[in-house]
């Protein structure tokens, strides 16, 4: 539990709790920004290859949607409905058509996290505006 009176580390300055994550984020996206600049020059001339590029950017412009979707989802709803849905949906969009595959790595991935971060980690699971 934390107290309502907790010091937030801004006092600390450079070595503020804040720092860390915000470095790696902006590790992590000027990586991100590098790579695509690096897809891009890379091309070759005849064009080969831009079927797949277009192919590339469309999942991965798909998944970033879908992340954004979870995050709302999970806050309306809850952890419980939004991860199985949005797991099915992605192995839908990457061509999975078996069903019953489908359904159990929904319900298998979904309870295996829900485990691990709830009863190992103690992280309290999203419950949702909703219910």
């Amino acid at each position: 539990m934390i107290p309502l009176g907790m010091d937030t580390g801004e006092e600390l300055g450079l070595f503020s709790p804040r720092v860390f994550p915000r470095f790696i984020v902006i590790i992590i996206a000027g990586l991100s920004v590098m790579l695509c600049f690096s897809t891009v020059k890379n091309r070759t001339v005849d064009g080969s290859d831009s079927r797949e590029n277009v192919e590339a950017f469309i999942n991965a412009g798909g998944v970033l949607l879908v992340g954004f979707t979870y995050i709302y989802l999970l806050e309306w709803v809850g952890y419980y409905l939004s991860t199985p849905l949005i797991l099915f949906g992605l192995l839908w969009f990457f061509g999975a058509r078996s069903w019953i595959k489908m359904i159990m790595a929904t319900i298998v991935t979904t309870a295996a996290l829900s485990l691990f971060f709830g009863k190992v980690l103690k992280v309290m699971i999203p419950a949702g505006n909703l219910f």
